[in-house]
């Protein structure tokens, strides 16, 4: 197992601040997993996504019409070339890059705990 490392919060914020874009399958918004689309749109940076079942789909459509990303590319549709494009895309367009990067700067403003204890604890 020493071959394995952890993706922990810590680890992956570090991670993603110095990424000019990123790719995954855009699971639902948590931070258990090492696919969770959330912490990619707070690092501020372009996401890639590549769908392919449930939610993965919606996930992917909102990150695009954000223009925090990319159109998805479907696993099923999935080419090198057709990934090489959109990585590309989303290293390159300058319009993807300061729409996410606003993103991430209103995610990371939302503190979001905060906002949801409040909300509990007023009924």
């Amino acid at each position: 197992m020493d071959r394995y490392a952890t993706w922990s919060f810590q680890r992956r914020s570090f991670t993603l601040a110095r990424c000019r874009t990123t790719g995954c399958w855009s699971g639902l918004p948590r931070s258990s997993t090492t696919a969770d689309l959330g912490p990619r749109l707070r690092a501020g940076i372009p996401a890639v996504i590549i769908p392919h079942i449930i939610d993965q789909f919606i996930w992917g459509q909102r990150v695009y019409e954000l223009s925090a990303g990319p159109k998805p590319v479907p696993r099923t549709k999935l080419t090198a070339e057709n990934l090489r494009q959109a990585l590309e895309q989303a290293f390159r367009d300058e319009h993807l890059r300061q729409s996410a990067a606003a993103l991430g700067e209103k995610i990371r403003a939302e503190n979001g705990v905060q906002q949801a204890i409040r909300l509990i604890l007023s009924g």
